[in-house]
């Protein structure tokens, strides 16, 4: 009898066993992320206060009106956490001091792969009472607000090369139906939030030329949504070919990277120089599509020659703090006359704590950051 017992135990515990082995954990569209549930809990009740804990600074320039200039900062945000509310309360009076006056909050959504249909959100992506916070926090000082989700390339990886940009996946059709579904679902909030813009896609360029998924897409967003509508392409794509749905957008995002030919050790008068092109072309595509046009991604990292590509995140070259300085005096002078806003890329809710050793894009703490306020001053 004992020998039947332990035999029965063995197969009912290898049983439990196969069956948690055969069982995909992953998380669901829309669904809340258990590690990230009690963050989230505080977030309610945090959300229920009308009450900001951090002294509040004004925009100086409020924006009164769609054609007024955007002197914007991308904030990047990943996750939830309990603290967001102060958190984003210091770093958004500190933006509203430099003259910033738009700000876009940019989060993370996932694809498994390049070949993937599903769009899904992980637990990196912030949930819906983390951005309702930050908005909150944003439209309380009289910040400009552009919710934009953006396809994270941490799982997109196939072959060198792949970002994005190169997604390609098995069923167009399907990768739509689903990428649909996301920017639909964040319309809803945006126009529960009071939202300002909406981003309904960022460096998508080999999906750019299905025309008629993007106008579907932009006739169902516009249904739930009366805000404005945005699309951003990367620099590369720019002006090599009309994206054709543009014209159904309010206006027209580049995320403006271009590779600038000069020397490592340059000044801003080069710089300058180097930029006109680039400005030319912009100049061009605004008056062809008689659209607004917004930089929604200028920056590059502190490190010597960064200004060269700087859409890359490290060139192996040793931190510089004055060429960051000098990319943004320079990109401030050439931009604001040929764009409707800029938004220098990018900052997190985390201050760098040693800015001077800090050699990413953030510009808070650096000289970049005075460059930014002097760029504001009078647009």
């Amino acid at each position: 009898m004992l020998i039947l017992s332990l035999v029965l135990c063995l197969v009912l515990l290898a049983t439990l066993t196969n069956n948690v082995l055969n069982t995909k954990f992953e998380p669901r569209k829309y669904e809340t992320n258990e590690k990230n549930k009690n963050a989230q809990d505080v977030l309610k009740e945090d959300n229920k206060s009308d009450l900001s804990i951090i002294p509040i600074e004004k925009v100086q320039n409020k924006r009164s009106s769609p054609e007024d200039f955007q002197a914007g900062i991308a904030i990047l945000i990943y996750g939830d956490k309990a603290d967001i509310r102060e958190e984003a309360a210091v770093l958004l009076n500190r933006l509203a001091h430099l003259g910033v006056n738009s700000v876009s909050i940019n989060f993370p959504i996932y694809q498994d792969d390049v070949w993937d249909t599903e769009i899904r959100i992980y637990e990196w992506t912030s949930s819906e009472e983390t951005l309702a916070i930050l908005v909150k926090e944003a439209k309380i000082r009289g910040f400009t607000i552009t919710l934009r989700p953006l396809l994270d390339e941490k799982t997109l990886k196939a072959k060198e090369g792949d970002w994005r940009g190169t997604i390609r996946p098995t069923s167009v059709e399907r990768w739509f139906d689903n990428y649909a579904e996301l920017i639909i679902n964040y319309a809803h909030f945006a126009e529960e939030n009071e939202v300002d813009i909406l981003s309904i896609g960022v460096e998508l360029s080999s999906m750019e030329k299905e025309t008629e998924h993007w106008n579907n897409l932009i006739d169902s967003v516009r249904k739930v949504y009366s805000g404005q509508l945005i699309y951003s392409v990367n620099w590369h794509n720019a002006f090599n070919n009309d994206i054709e749905f543009w014209d159904n957008l309010d206006s027209i995002g580049i995320d403006a990277f271009f590779p600038l030919d000069v020397s490592k050790e340059v000044t801003v008068e080069e710089l300058i120089d180097a930029w006109s092109p680039w400005i030319e072309k912009t100049k061009e595509l605004k008056a062809r599509h008689d659209k607004p046009i917004v930089f929604t991604e200028v920056g590059t990292i502190s490190q010597t020659g960064s200004f060269r590509w700087p859409w890359r995140w490290n060139h192996g070259t040793p931190i510089d703090q004055k060429a960051q300085e000098i990319y943004y005096i320079a990109t401030c002078k050439t931009s604001k006359e040929a764009t409707n806003g800029i938004y220098w890329w990018f900052v997190d809710l985390n201050l760098p704590e040693n800015p001077e050793k800090d050699d990413s894009f953030n510009p808070l703490g650096k000289k970049s950051e005075e460059a930014i306020a002097n760029c504001f001053d009078n647009y």
